[in-house]
């Protein structure tokens, strides 16, 4: 029988919280604890488009995300939009998460940082002297969502059809004119995922980019 990619996906979901479950019972207790002071408005943000904003997720699968990427201390990436008087982060998440939900969304920032989702984040800001690339890397953000691109289960950064939460950022600024990795992509070898991938560590290391507000894990 043949097995498809969210298939894979889900297995490999699986036997990562058969092995961390364990470990994470008590981590979760304090977690919860430290959680309480996470949540945060945009009115407490200096943001602007195309800001990116990094998040530590408090599931299994976070904690997976970043003990394969042990260059980063977080484990999802989104790319921040203004709408109305509100901004919002676009961000894409496989179905495996609460929301049953694998198309690129378009969330508040006080969701995306809630204590549900979030123990900890940082926000990166385009370097000066860029002209409008963030405003037009927001443009092409948007343009995801309004196409509803699936999450991308292959992880191929090649193809653009569908979209994991690294490329998606990498992606609408390339499209904008800038490489954020300039063409360096990290090397993995896990089961199902062999190959070059972009990681979050490889945005937060970006010579394009500069911190502007951290809130510490």
């Amino acid at each position: 029988m043949m097995i498809t990619i969210q298939s894979k996906y889900r297995l490999l979901v699986a036997s990562i919280m058969v092995i961390l479950i364990s470990l994470s019972f008590n981590a979760s207790i304090s977690r919860h604890e430290k959680n309480e002071c996470i949540g945060i408005s945009e009115s407490m943000i200096d943001l602007r488009d195309g800001d990116i904003i990094f998040r530590r997720g408090v599931s299994l699968v976070s904690n997976f995300v970043v003990s394969i990427d042990t260059a980063s201390l977080y484990s999802h990436v989104g790319i921040i939009c203004k709408k109305g008087n509100h901004f919002y982060v676009i961000h894409v998440l496989p179905d495996d998460e609460k929301d049953k939900n694998d198309v690129v969304q378009m969330q508040p920032v006080s969701d995306f940082l809630s204590p549900d989702n979030a123990c900890g984040f940082t926000i990166y800001r385009l370097i000066d002297g860029r002209g409008n690339k963030p405003e037009k890397a927001t443009r092409y953000a948007q343009s995801f969502y309004n196409g509803k691109v699936h999450y991308d289960y292959d992880l191929d950064y090649a193809s653009h059809q569908k979209l994991y939460c690294t490329e998606l950022v990498w992606q609408a600024y390339k499209m904008a004119g800038i490489d954020l990795v300039d063409g360096k992509y990290e090397g993995v070898n896990f089961p199902f995922y062999q190959g070059k991938y972009i990681m979050i560590s490889s945005l937060l290391k970006s010579h394009w980019l500069y911190k502007i507000k951290q809130r510490s894990l």
